[in-house]
């Protein structure tokens, strides 16, 4: 048993709570300081000491009595190198390798480097400049680095663009002439993800793969101990390996698989992927042990003792300003993988900040499984302008797995 002490965004608390059932003490924390201090960034987390986490406000006080530290997301790479340094024991990604995700034009120079295919781009500098060739061109994703204000959007053509887009890249970005903006043409080819967890830059074995609707549903597959992994994926994986020397972290690659089976990466995650982790979470029998392994720098392999796990996206506009209650019955709770939670009075809320209240969660041998266990599940939660697609589970089944196969990925 551990006291670990998470620093999180918001995302990761289920997470948190997997390690506490498996006996472990977590301390969970928030960045919450500020000019203008919000209420809701201090309360993400309170109300599950019972359950083995407790809330901290103050991440250097807390980190006195800690064992181990865990850095679930990004943009935390100095604080993880500088603790690493003093001798703390770290799971986090560090400075280096979060860049591969958070510097989405140095990411395309890597993969050049790394001797991978590389998908038609361009860079534009300056916001001037890229409303003025979005006049011009069409069909291209519009991608922005480190800020996620805006991060990704499709844009087809300059009067979609100017009614949808225009307003919030001004709004964020102003007219600022030093932004570097990728845009890149859309990839042909199902898009597949690997979702792969490291040790010190040791990859994991067997690493499991996947398939998303788009921010609906992702379904992951177990491989067996001795399954091989899709060739196009594992000489990505591969490939990217010097540049995560050192790494502890969750880390996915998201690309198009083409009919020759080669991969062509669009992006990479180096952080717990959303909403693949909670797959991972219910998928993987041992994770509790891989990370509080990982913090001290040990490597477990994992066990999968189902084939399938499927995450089914849940939203509420009501959530962008207020607080929204979730409520489903209590023999669902694991199956149900809240973001930005707090629990009050044995009420759960999702605090405001966004319009994911989070997932259900389902595992099993075949994939009608997972979705007649997920639709169980999904018809029974309730909340304010609570929304749905479970199409989308049915999109994956009966179009995008079956095209994946003609394209070499085993499901």
């Amino acid at each position: 048993e551990m006291k670990i002490l998470m620093y999180d965004h918001g995302l990761n608390l289920e997470l948190a709570l997997k390690l506490a059932s498996a006996g472990h003490s977590v301390g969970y924390h928030t960045p919450w300081v500020g000019t203008s201090p919000r209420y809701a960034d201090a309360r993400m987390g309170t109300g599950f000491e019972k359950q083995g986490v407790e809330r901290v406000d103050w991440f250097w006080k807390a980190l006195e009595h800690a064992d181990g530290v865990m850095f679930p997301w990004t943009n935390s790479g100095d604080l993880v190198d500088f603790l690493r340094k003093k001798g703390h024991a770290v799971w986090g990604a560090g400075f280096a390798a979060e860049q591969l995700e958070l510097d989405r034009i140095q990411e395309k120079h890597v993969q050049h480097d790394a001797g991978l295919p590389v998908g038609s781009y361009e860079v534009v500098r300056g916001i001037e400049k890229l409303l003025e060739r979005l006049k011009v061109v069409k069909d291209v994703y519009v991608k922005f680095s480190t800020f996620r204000e805006i991060e990704t959007f499709k844009h087809t053509n300059w009067e979609s663009t100017l009614a949808q887009h225009v307003g919030p890249i001004v709004d964020a970005y102003g007219a600022d002439p030093t932004v570097e903006v990728l845009l890149e043409r859309e990839l042909k080819g199902p898009e597949c993800g690997s979702d792969a967890i490291l040790i010190g830059g040791q990859r994991l074995l067997p690493t499991p793969w996947g398939w998303e609707d788009k921010d609906n549903v992702y379904i992951a597959h177990f491989p067996k101990a001795n399954e091989p992994h899709p060739p196009g994926m594992e000489k990505v994986l591969n490939a990217l390996a010097p540049y995560f020397k050192g790494a502890t972290t969750f880390m996915s690659t998201e690309g198009h698989m083409s009919l020759n089976g080669t991969m062509t990466v669009n992006d990479l995650t180096v952080r717990t992927p959303h909403p693949p982790l909670g797959c991972m979470i219910e998928g993987i029998q041992n994770l509790p042990q891989i990370i509080a392994s990982g913090i001290k720098g040990k490597v477990v392999q994992p066990t999968y003792p189902f084939r399938y796990a499927m995450c089914f996206v849940i939203y509420s506009n009501h959530n962008f300003e207020h607080y929204t209650e979730v409520t489903f019955p209590a023999k669902f709770r694991q199956q149900v993988k809240l973001h930005r939670c707090k629990l009050e009075n044995g009420h759960y809320y999702v605090c405001p900040g966004g319009e994911i209240l989070g997932q259900v969660v389902s595992v099993g041998n075949t994939v009608d499984d997972c979705i007649k266990d997920i639709k169980l599940v999904a018809e029974s939660i309730h909340s304010k302008e609570l929304v749905f697609d479970f199409d989308s589970m049915y999109r994956l089944r009966d179009k995008v797995i079956p095209e994946g196969r003609k394209h070499g990925i085993p499901f």
